[in-house]
């Protein structure tokens, strides 16, 4: 199977940059797996491979297309993939409703991949807890009010005023693998928060609301999307804290009180914080439960999943 990408629509220097898929491409006339959004608006591309009998598309932003009435090649969320022959979401959500809504197969669940020679190498413990990403939702905030009392680490490419001003602002991707690596706690929520103006948008789109993704779009404007920061912290062997929420898509991937630990309001932090420091030889075997296993989601297992046409969620 032959691998194209065009990172040109992608966020500068983020973890789609250091997938390298096609590093196992295989010389193909007819099978080719596209990834990055531009694969969906680039024509030149396109055309090239437009006569493959089987055109993949690893979409690593679903549902984030439903919140644009158009993309820069003025097509909406539905017509983007008509080029494809099969997609392959990280939303396994939206892929059933799609199918559903089309009455077609094209689209699967798979799972979103790691970088393999970006695996980190197991590192000292400095830092007490971090949180990386935006202040996108009330959760984010509660989550730095709970942890600003450790020695914790806050790593965004955002600016915020004290007392939410990020610890590590702006590093690169390979910097906050180091600082990661350096925490033993991370919390993580696998969530998307939709502004009024998006929820506007995503109910332009036909069925949008027999979507279980969208399922609680108004009560709360949150939508599941599963986040690589759950990865980059089991990879750098640091204790997965998760928020709760309906519908739980790291136990996809990883398995509750084996591999990480939930909690259900952000209240509960501070307590949980404390009782694994006091006690951080007990979380230990939880560590590396959750890094072993995130050895399986690797790009090298991904391709050879695909290539294989092997089914990773029924």
């Amino acid at each position: 199977m032959l691998v194209i990408k065009d990172m040109g629509g992608d966020t500068p220097d983020g973890v789609n940059d250091y997938l390298k898929i096609e590093r196992h491409s295989e010389q193909s006339d007819t099978d080719v797996l596209m990834y990055g959004i531009n694969t969906t608006i680039n024509s030149s591309i396109q055309n090239e491979y437009k006569h493959f009998e089987s055109r993949k598309l690893l979409n690593l932003w679903q549902p984030c297309e439903f919140v644009f009435e158009k993309d820069p090649a003025g097509q909406n969320a539905f017509e983007q993939t008509l080029y494809f022959t099969k997609i392959y979401s990280i939303c396994p959500y939206t892929a059933k409703w799609l199918n559903t809504l089309f009455g077609d197969d094209r689209h699967e669940a798979i799972f979103y991949p790691f970088g393999d020679d970006i695996i980190p190498q197991r590192q000292e413990k400095i830092y007490d807890v971090c949180y990386f990403g935006g202040l996108h939702g009330i959760d984010h905030v509660q989550c730095l009010d709970q942890i600003r009392n450790f020695n914790y680490r806050f790593i965004s490419q955002q600016r915020y005023p004290d007392p939410y001003a990020p610890t590590d602002y702006n590093v690169s991707f390979k910097e906050k693998l180091d600082i990661v690596g350096k925490t033993k706690i991370s919390v993580c929520y696998n969530l998307l928060h939709f502004r009024p103006d998006q929820q506007v948008v995503v109910k332009m789109h036909e069925g949008w609301d027999t979507n279980e993704a969208f399922a609680y779009m108004d009560d709360s404007g949150r939508v599941p999307q599963f986040k690589q920061r759950v990865h980059e912290s089991a990879f750098n062997r640091t204790l997965i804290l998760c928020k709760r929420d309906h519908w739980n898509i790291i136990e996809d991937y990883y398995t509750p009180y084996e591999d990480f630990i939930y909690f259900n309001e952000n209240y509960e932090l501070e307590g949980l914080i404390k009782d694994v420091l006091n006690n951080y030889k007990d979380y230990e075997g939880m560590i590396e439960n959750a890094y072993n296993k995130s050895l399986n989601y690797t790009s090298k297992n991904l391709y050879e999943h695909i290539k294989n046409n092997k089914k990773w969620k029924q």
